[in-house]
């Protein structure tokens, strides 16, 4: 039986299982918009990864400005303002990258939320693998750079419910289910909560 276009790429990506999940979250988050935020634990700095993970301090230790200029244009101003920038570099390409910042609070525009804590933690966002790096360990690479480079003793990372991908790396870099937060719409008015 051969599958429609919407259901072949899911169904062949995730198994059968999975991808009639994602196709339900896909849909769902229409209407209910879920942020998961994961903590670190012992498991993430003592994975191994055969990727080489490089600390970019400054714009001078770029060797690729152009595929940063590319997929994050202000990365220059973030470098600026302190942000710390992890590339994962393969064959001498960068192949992906990700940024993490210390700060005092959870905040997510996509969940309209926010939650102060009460101490700092190191915030991993903005994490980008290129296309034809997807599924060979880029993105837990970058999460084992970042934890390393932290400066705090917690670490966290989000994503929205329906991006599979990134949970399956989340995880697999050893991170574990924190926090979810919602949020959704009842008569036009807004209803959000975390647990």
């Amino acid at each position: 039986m051969e599958l429609s276009g919407k259901l072949r790429g899911p169904i062949q990506r995730f198994g059968v299982w999975g991808g009639l999940s994602h196709l339900l979250r896909e849909g769902l988050s229409r209407y209910i918009k879920v942020q998961l935020v994961y903590r670190d634990t012992v498991w993430v700095k003592r994975m191994s990864t055969p990727m080489e993970s490089r600390l970019i301090a400054s714009a001078d230790n770029v060797e690729q400005p152009d595929a940063l200029d590319e997929y994050c244009p202000d990365w220059r101003d973030r470098l600026s303002q302190g942000n710390c920038l992890i590339c994962v570099v393969s064959d001498g390409e960068i192949a992906g990258f990700g940024w993490g910042r210390e700060q005092n609070e959870l905040g997510f525009t996509y969940v309209d939320s926010r939650l102060p804590l009460e101490r700092a933690v190191f915030y991993v966002y903005d994490c980008y693998t290129l296309s034809h790096w997807r599924g060979k360990g880029v993105y837990q690479a970058i999460l084992k750079g970042l934890a390393e480079e932290a400066w705090t003793d917690e670490i966290y990372v989000a994503t929205r419910w329906n991006n599979t991908g990134s949970i399956k790396g989340i995880r697999k870099a050893g991170f574990m289910l924190d926090r979810v937060f919602i949020y959704f719409r009842i008569l036009g008015k807004p209803v959000r909560f975390h647990y």
